[in-house]
């Protein structure tokens, strides 16, 4: 297919700049807390989840599955540096959503580990993406 990036799948370059964490973060004398990036693990579906958006946003307009990803990675990366700013919507699981697309990542934050299960599309039906995360 041209125009398709040679990079993805195959390679997982999202949260790729992000070094994992030591610890939760650090304390200035202050009493302010400084986030520290979140260690990244994902779910093997989440590929398949991104790999379909980016084929069918390709599909539409070249380049456009690129803006797609890279919106997804900032979303990634936000989750990263703070992983507690979005709320839980389904048990421990919180959701994340996408700006310029209509998607959510779904993810999970026990302590350290950020882990995202899944990525969908926002007019999806819920049931799915709890039967996902169940």
């Amino acid at each position: 297919m041209t125009g398709k990036r040679k990079s993805w799948p195959g390679e997982n370059r999202i949260c790729s700049t992000i070094p994992p964490r030591d610890s939760l973060g650090k304390k200035f004398s202050a009493g302010f807390a400084v986030a520290m990036p979140a260690e990244l693990i994902f779910a093997p579906e989440v590929e398949q989840d991104l790999t379909e958006a980016y084929d069918w946003y390709e599909g539409r307009r070249p380049g456009l599955g690129e803006e797609f990803l890279s919106c997804v990675e900032a979303c990634i990366q936000a989750i990263c540096r703070n992983p507690e700013m979005h709320a839980t919507v389904h048990a421990d699981y919180r959701r994340g959503l996408v700006r310029r697309f209509p998607y959510s990542v779904f993810y999970e934050y026990p302590g350290d580990t950020v882990t995202v299960y899944c990525v969908f599309h926002n007019s999806r039906d819920p049931q799915k993406w709890r039967q996902r995360l169940a």
